[in-house]
């Protein structure tokens, strides 16, 4: 049986292009909020969504909760002790100020005497409202790879093989009101070996195909999403008999499909949206 190592470094350039299905809509989360004293729309914003955030009036969270409220007149005067309804898109959403924020309410109608008589204004909670269906991306990878092949009783052999393009697509569908989700992606790598220990000449190596199919769960608590599903590749090995018989590089193609488990989470560093994968 032949045994083979893999070493890949995948340098990840980024996104090319984003784009979505005809009439999607945006992942929001409703809020029922209580206007205070001093409050702004922008104020109340900053209440739930992640540090950094950069929310613009023509942010789809701000259109939709300014259309949504129509009781509310004049957005630069908020009149307090109204109820209104806050969307904050999920892309945006920080739990953790939201379950403070919650917890604070708390502690407030804990210390109001509030009377049996009286109607209790119960904590808010955080609802989510329908989800766009499909969302799809277009990217391009580079790779650099180290490789083993051996088989004690034919021969070995050693070689660098790096991919300067691989594009591909991706995929997600996000049913309605729920925290699970579909992605899928395929891609098409062109791939050079740069050097052998057997050969100085160049070997023609054919381009490796992939692809894949995952079930999500996004975990708010802990604020990432964990996946699991199966992968396809068609990639390329070398016939060691063929080495060992006319000292030649010959190759085989292999087909492989395989398990797979993991987490991933979208970090703001800089600014910047990083995309971090386990």
């Amino acid at each position: 049986m032949e045994k083979m190592k893999k070493v890949f470094f995948i340098f990840t350039l980024f996104t090319l292009f984003t784009f979505c299905s005809y009439g999607q809509k945006v992942n929001f989360y409703q809020i029922n909020y209580v206007i205070s004293e001093k409050d702004t729309l922008a104020k109340i914003i900053k209440k739930f969504v992640k540090p950094d955030s950069i929310i613009r009036g023509k942010t789809p969270m701000v259109k939709k909760t300014l259309s949504n409220n129509p009781q509310i007149k004049n957005w630069r005067k908020l009149p307090v002790g109204t109820k209104m309804k806050l969307y904050v898109s999920s892309d945006f959403m920080d739990f953790q100020k939201f379950k403070q924020y919650r917890k604070k309410i708390k502690e407030q109608l804990k210390k109001s005497k509030i009377t049996k008589k009286a109607p209790k204004t119960p904590p808010p909670r955080v609802q989510p409202t329908k989800s766009g269906k499909v969302r799809g991306s277009v990217f391009y990878m580079a790779s650099y790879g180290s490789f083993t092949q051996s088989e004690q009783s034919l021969a070995s052999i050693e070689f660098l093989q790096n991919s300067p393009a691989t594009i591909g697509s991706a995929f997600t569908y996000y049913p309605d009101n729920s925290m699970f989700s579909i992605a899928w992606s395929i891609y098409l790598s062109y791939l050079l070996a740069a050097a052998s220990n057997v050969s100085d000449s160049e070997v023609s190596i054919p381009p490796e195909i992939g692809g894949n199919l995952y079930g999500q769960w996004k975990f708010r608590k802990y604020r990432f999403t964990g996946y699991a599903g199966l992968d396809f590749e068609r990639f390329t090995t070398f016939n060691l008999a063929g080495v060992l018989n006319d000292n030649k590089i010959y190759v085989d193609q292999s087909r492989v499909l395989y398990l797979t488990a993991g987490i991933y989470k979208l970090l703001n560093v800089f600014g910047m949206r990083l995309f971090t994968k386990l």
